[in-house]
């Protein structure tokens, strides 16, 4: 079993984030499909981070027997990331209406009382109320400003902020111009997600007000420079024209 996740921590890591999430550091792993089971998920959240399941690639079945994993192995905080595919694409719908799939994952979270629900795509508006009656924190990713807003509109507690760096899938703004515009722009704490591999990196979002700590990918490969590396100062599109580019090719031929 873990030791008492509110143990003390340095101060100046210990944040808004950590006494609401009741964490020892601002750190949460990213609830990745496939590579985010029970067993790493233990490991972060007793080291004091905030371990999270990746319900993306379970069905409700695996959802369940991957949170008695966890639960097996510590008694610290976790969270689990569900991807809210709605039937309706109507923004001003007033009942949202998820999946099958969808909501037999939301069943079990919240049948488990999970202490952390996080929505990894999509609104989690449908379900924000039940998970606050069971006293669930609710967190959801924001690509943009416009996300960001209506997603506190929706009653979301923590907001995570991820930009292009996260694979690219969330939307255009890189991490460093996305975060502190959603700072300025919604009261409710903010994780900075895109782009992060070490402490650096980690320290870098920490300055941003906030954005006081970091969503992590489930595993971060070490960063070296390549010789087929190109600096671009557009975020959109890059990676095809980067690679046909004469210095590229000269580049990776002269390798």
């Amino acid at each position: 079993m873990t030791a008492d996740p509110a143990a003390t921590a340095p101060d100046v890591l210990h944040t808004e984030l950590c006494r609401t999430l009741q964490i020892r550091y601002p750190i949460c792993q990213a609830g990745m499909g496939f590579v985010a089971p029970g067993r790493l998920a233990a490991a972060v959240s007793a080291a004091g981070g905030l371990g999270v399941l990746g319900a993306g690639s379970m069905n409700a079945a695996q959802l369940r027997q991957e949170i008695a994993v966890v639960r097996d192995s510590t008694d610290a905080p976790f969270g689990v990331d569900i991807l809210f595919a709605q039937i309706k694409a109507d923004r001003n719908a007033q009942v949202v209406q998820y999946t099958d799939e969808v909501k037999a994952l939301i069943d079990v979270t919240l049948e488990a009382q999970v202490p952390v629900l996080i929505a990894g795509l999509g609104s989690p508006a449908g379900v924000v109320a039940d998970a606050h009656r069971q006293g669930m924190v609710v967190m959801a990713l924001a690509g943009n400003v416009r996300q960001a807003v209506r997603m506190e509109r929706d009653g979301v507690d923590i907001l995570i902020a991820q930009g292009h760096d996260a694979g690219g899938h969330t939307g255009r703004v890189g991490t460093m111009a996305l975060v502190p515009q959603v700072v300025d722009a919604v009261s409710v704490p903010v994780l900075a997600a895109g782009g992060i591999a070490d402490g650096r990196g980690l320290w870098r979002r920490w300055r941003w007000g906030r954005a006081g700590c970091g969503w992590a990918p489930a595993s971060s490969p070490p960063t070296r420079r390549s010789p087929t590396t190109t600096t671009r100062t557009r975020s959109w599109p890059s990676t095809r024209r980067a690679r046909s580019s004469p210095a590229a090719i000269r580049a990776s031929r002269a390798g």
